[in-house]
């Protein structure tokens, strides 16, 4: 199963600190999966549906392309770790931070 093979690998590289490129395959990949799950779901509620309809694979792909046009007309640099706190009023808004 391609969720829990991705899972495992995405696993062993946090535990290696072995950092992923953005919009990596297996990140992809596992977004994807994630967001298959949870529409196939049917006692998932409104949040969760709209979590899982912005994490499908060609929105991810828009944001992909967004993020090559910015890279082509910038320089980027990591600045380190982020810390965010996410507010409580909407269940899932740190997933989008996380992604």
């Amino acid at each position: 199963m391609i969720f829990i093979d991705t899972v495992n690998e995405i696993e062993n590289m946090v535990v290696s600190r072995q950092p992923l490129a953005p919009f990596d395959e297996k990140s992809l990949a596992f977004i994807d999966a994630l967001s298959r799950g949870i529409l196939k779901e049917k006692n998932a509620g409104a949040e969760l549906i709209a979590l899982a309809f912005w994490m499908r694979r060609s929105n991810i792909r828009k944001l992909k392309e967004a993020f090559e046009t910015m890279r082509q007309e910038s320089l980027l640099f990591a600045r380190g770790v982020a810390f965010h706190i996410a507010p409580s009023n909407v269940d899932t808004i740190f997933v989008y931070s996380w992604f």
